[in-house]
C-alpha cells in the first residue's frame, strides 16, 4: 500500500476516533447489514476511549485497538515527520508483514467473540463489549415488511 493512502486512511481513521462515541448506530458496514459484528468492531470506540483516558472500557470495547493506536500515530507523524517516511520507504516489507500480522491477529479476536457470543465460553463474556444498536439495514427496510 502506499505511504498516501495509509497517511489518509489513518489520519480520517484518528480524526473519526477522537469525536464522541455516536449514540443509538454503528458505523461499521458489516455490522449494518448483519447484525453481528465485524472482527473490527469496538476499534473506533475503544481509541476514543484509550484517548480519553478510559483504558478499562477500550479495553472491553477492543483490546487490539492498543496495539493499533501507535500504528496509526506513526503513519500521521510520516506527513510531517521525513525521517518517519523514510523509515517507511526503507522498510516497507516489514511494515506489510506487519500489517499482515495485525489482520490475522484481528480475524482471531473476531472469531473468538463470535465464539463467545454464541455461548461457546460463557466465562468470557463480561471481557467482550455487547452491541445492542439497532441494525441499519433493518431501520431502512422496516416500513416495508411490517
Amino acid at each position: 500500500m502506499k505511504l498516501r493512502d495509509l497517511q489518509i486512511l489513518s489520519s480520517g481513521y484518528l480524526l473519526i476516533s477522537l469525536l464522541p462515541a455516536p449514540g443509538g448506530f454503528s458505523l461499521c458496514l458489516f455490522y449494518n447489514t448483519t447484525g453481528h459484528p465485524c472482527p473490527g468492531c469496538g476499534m473506533t470506540r475503544a481509541i476514543h476511549h484509550i484517548v480519553t483516558g478510559d483504558l478499562i472500557k477500550a479495553a472491553v470495547y477492543h483490546p487490539v485497538s492498543f496495539a493499533l493506536l501507535p500504528v496509526l500515530l506513526f503513519f500521521v507523524a510520516t506527513i510531517f515527520v521525513r525521517p518517519a517516511a523514510r523509515l517507511y520507504n526503507e522498510n516497507k516489507k516489514l511494515f506489510a508483514a506487519g500489517i499482515g500480522l495485525g489482520a490475522i491477529i484481528l480475524l482471531v479476536y473476531g472469531i473468538m467473540r463470535w465464539a463467545v457470543a454464541a455461548g461457546a465460553f460463557p466465562e468470557l463474556e463480561p471481557h467482550f463489549a455487547q452491541f445492542h444498536e439497532p441494525v441499519l439495514l433493518r431501520q431502512l427496510l422496516h416500513p416495508f415488511f411490517h
